[in-house]
């Protein structure tokens, strides 16, 4: 009964290791404003098909906002988050460049963080529950229609999703 004690003991010490190390890397990186300007830099462009993919998650929790109701409030909560993300340097120096041009991360954070996609032609990159739904309401005002199709009018509706023919056999 000693063993299995200390067998539990060293799982036990196993898992507490497991999960410091996981929890340490689910932390925010340290990022400089520096580093953070060149992130937000690629995201101040004419055309969002040009930007990169969203940041990893340990980069978003560096240069998101803590509270996840920022990114679909009001834009002056972004704009703070955005300066103060960036430092009083970088945002000063961002106001004596042009938009679009990939050379104000001002404005690329404000595309990146801000959940306004309809009015700003933002990105939403940063995760949050509460302004998902927030953008969902938002679609369903602009589209009302849209999500509710009605399919029992149709005698067979197939999605093409699956496989349920293969060269003309059924399986």
């Amino acid at each position: 009964s000693h063993t299995m004690f200390s067998k539990i003991a060293q799982f036990q010490l196993m898992l507490l290791a497991a999960l410091a190390v996981l929890s340490s890397s689910a932390n925010a990186l340290e990022m400089t404003p520096k580093e953070i300007e060149s992130i937000f830099i690629q995201y101040d462009v004419e055309d969002l098909d040009t930007a990169p993919e969203c940041q990893s998650d340990e980069i978003e929790a560096a240069i998101c906002p803590k509270d996840n109701s920022v990114p679909c409030g009001d834009m002056k909560a972004i704009e703070e988050h955005c300066a103060a993300v960036l430092g009083e340097e970088i945002t000063k120096e961002a106001q004596s460049h042009e938009t679009l041009k990939g050379k104000n991360a001002y404005n690329g954070c404000l595309t990146y963080v801000s959940y306004h996609v309809f009015d700003n032609e933002h990105l939403a990159c940063c995760e949050s529950d509460v302004c998902e739904e927030w953008l969902m309401d938002q679609f369903d005002e602009m589209f009302p229609d849209e999500g509710e199709e009605d399919f029992a009018d149709d005698e067979v509706y197939d999605d093409d999703d699956d496989e349920e023919y293969r060269d003309g056999e059924e399986f």
